[in-house]
């Protein structure tokens, strides 16, 4: 495409990824937009990498990765708000049928497997993130990367601002309505 830099949005465990793309390649991110990203920061230390991570259920990781219909339920019931819409038994049984045929298991085993060895952590390496305009946006009630985290974030690149999403009880996952604090943020 001919592009030299590039603005990045990310959320989640994708947060991580580009926080990491930034720091091997700076002079080919522009802005950064990180998203409820917060789940790989202070990991504690676990005998079991399934049991690693940050979620408000027990099962750290492993209820990211589903290997079950009823544990894609248990993942779909902590990233929705409005459960009665979106968490039905035909989202379900979709949800689990897209994972199983695109491997995305694999993506988020390797990447837990890594944080569990303590490799490619980000951590201590945030302030790096400073020489990029980064924007840090954090639900308050996110059951998956709480909001500590997402100030950890912040606090850790100088320079970056923070927000915090007008919808009150936003989850995880954003919705279409999520653009707007987005738009109104000025960034």
């Amino acid at each position: 495409m001919g592009w030299e830099k590039a603005d990045i949005v990310a959320q989640s465990m994708g947060g991580h990824v580009a926080g990491l793309l930034t720091l091997d390649a700076p002079s080919k991110v522009g802005k950064l937009v990180l998203l409820n990203a917060g789940y790989c920061l202070a990991l504690p230390e676990v005998a079991d990498p399934l049991h690693l991570g940050h979620s408000q259920v027990a099962g750290g990781l492993k209820v990211l990765n589903p290997a079950t219909r009823n544990e894609a339920a248990e993942l779909l019931n902590m990233v929705f708000y409005d459960k009665k819409s979106f968490v039905t038994s035909e989202v379900i049984d979709a949800f689990f049928a897209q994972r199983l045929a695109v491997l995305d298991g694999w993506s988020i085993r390797s990447i837990s497997e890594s944080w569990a060895r303590r490799e490619n952590t980000i951590d201590d390496r945030l302030s790096g993130l400073g020489n990029h305009d980064v924007l840090v946006m954090q639900a308050r009630h996110d059951e998956v990367a709480p909001l500590h985290l997402g100030i950890k974030i912040h606090e850790g690149i100088p320079g970056s601002k923070l927000i915090f999403w007008k919808i009150p009880a936003m989850p995880h996952l954003l919705r279409h309505q999520s653009c707007s604090t987005l738009n109104s943020s000025g960034f």
